[in-house]
């Protein structure tokens, strides 16, 4: 891990692997999204949210409280209207939106806030609804205008672009 911060940092000077190198124990998830993010190719970044899930508390609690949600409302949904198999799709939420950032540092540089949310098959036998849950989840890698690194307190404004484009109409 530290070695592939420093080449990074090493190779464009970014200021969050400065974080990176004097944290040891931060794993690599967060490193490589931001390389991935500064090689702008545009291209899918895939993160083992189960990882994510194992290691953060912050993000467990928030798929947890998401999962028992989907529950309660195919429960709901089965007592209410009698079906016996229905499909259900949940509204999206944020991490910081639901007051759950990512707690570890590694998934605050990995992930961020991010949108979660799932869709389920609903199968019901006499009293007992089974539920085939799928959590969806879904990331913009970016930078917020005045907000800072939580590891390492610099400006997203240093490390990304975080200012609003202006385009000007050639004279």
């Amino acid at each position: 891990m530290k070695g592939i911060a420093a080449k990074a940092c090493g190779r464009t000077g970014w200021k969050v692997c400065d974080g990176f190198q004097k944290n040891s124990s931060t794993s690599r998830d967060g490193a490589d999204a931001y390389m991935h993010y500064m090689d702008g190719s545009g291209s899918d970044c895939m993160v083992d949210f189960g990882k994510a899930y194992e290691e953060d508390e912050s993000i467990r609690q928030l798929v947890d409280e998401e999962v028992e949600s989907a529950q309660r409302w195919a429960e709901k949904i089965a007592l209410k209207t009698g079906r016996k198999a229905f499909s259900m799709t949940g509204d999206s939420v944020t991490a910081a939106g639901k007051h759950l950032y990512p707690a570890t540092e590694n998934w605050q540089k990995a992930l961020g806030d991010f949108h979660l949310w799932g869709s389920a098959d609903v199968s019901v036998e006499g009293n007992k609804v089974t539920m085939k849950l799928t959590v969806h989840v879904l990331d913009r890698y970016d930078f917020n205008l005045g907000s800072k690194d939580l590891g390492t307190g610099t400006l997203d404004s240093v490390n990304g672009r975080s200012r609003p484009w202006v385009w000007r109409s050639p004279t």
